[in-house]
């Protein structure tokens, strides 16, 4: 597996710090927590955590400027943490539609869990052919996310995003965006993606993203929203 995603089995939690700070650190125990209770995994208190993610980051250590840190949860019990420097998007994402539904239904849906394997497959898949990533359906034909993301779409002039019902994640950057910013959840049928004409892909590491083509067609990169997000999570690391 590529080294940017941990091996095994249970669930993990992926931040970005920068200057040794780590961004909605409570936000991400909360879900990994609910995430642990669902699956039946043992889970340290959220002291243990922050108590370990502050010695990791101890002043004077080489902490990198903006770094990626690891979370993860054992089915065993084991709580293991990560932190790597971090290399942030550079350029506009190209984006094509992946022929990998997901499956709303599995009872893993919308929890991050490891194996990681299926997502990373999607994602090697999108950059066999040209791409950065791809869009995936779920089983209903519905939109849902990207191999490792969430998708922010403007369709008909309205920012939207997949409902939980897609079965994609809840991404701690997309439950952010329908705080902070004018977007929509709800049900996007695949026919509305001729009618999107802005993209952005969100996560805790790339926060928004944007998507420049999408196939062979080319989307407007809009930065306002981007720049709207930036805005709100430069008020507090714990939003």
């Amino acid at each position: 597996m590529s080294a940017q995603f941990p091996e095994g089995d249970g669930i993990f939690e992926t931040l970005k710090t920068v200057n040794g700070e780590v961004f909605a650190l409570g936000r991400h125990i909360a879900r990994a927590q609910r995430s642990a209770e669902i699956l039946g995994i043992p889970f340290p208190s959220e002291y243990e955590i922050r108590a370990a993610v502050e010695e990791l980051l101890m002043p004077g250590r080489n902490i990198p400027d903006v770094g990626r840190l690891r979370m993860t949860f054992a089915n065993s019990g084991e709580f293991g943490l990560l932190h790597e420097n971090l290399h942030p998007w550079s350029s506009p994402a190209r984006l094509m539609l992946l022929d990998r539904p997901v499956d709303e239904t599995s009872p893993g849906s919308g929890l991050k869990m490891l194996p990681f394997s299926k997502n990373v497959a999607c994602l090697a898949l999108a950059r066999a052919e040209g791409f950065d990533d791809g869009i995936r359906l779920n089983q209903r034909g519905e939109i849902c996310e990207s191999s490792v993301a969430n998708l922010l779409l403007r369709i008909d002039g309205q920012w939207v995003t997949p409902d939980l019902s897609s079965g994609c994640l809840p991404g701690i950057t997309r439950e952010l965006s329908l705080e902070w910013l004018e977007v929509q959840e709800r049900t996007i049928s695949a026919n509305e993606l001729e009618n999107a004409d802005a993209i952005f892909l969100m996560s805790s590491l790339k926060e928004l993203q944007p998507v420049v083509t999408l196939g062979d067609r080319v989307l407007e990169v809009d930065m306002h929203l981007a720049e709207e997000f930036a805005a709100h999570a430069a008020e507090s690391f714990e939003p």
